[in-house]
């Protein structure tokens, strides 16, 4: 892929910025997130709540 990362304040991306300063996401982790919106099924597959 060629793609570039730019550095781009909070104050000109506060969406992200608001999203990425969410304490709930370091306590509960990314795991607990997903779980939310995928089940796991008993053969190791996924499937859509």
């Amino acid at each position: 892929f060629n793609y570039k990362i730019t550095y781009r304040a909070g104050t000109l991306n506060r969406v992200v910025d608001t999203l990425s300063r969410r304490s709930n996401l370091y306590e509960e982790g990314y795991k607990e997130l997903y779980n939310a919106l995928l089940k796991i099924i008993p053969n190791s597959s996924l499937k859509y709540n």
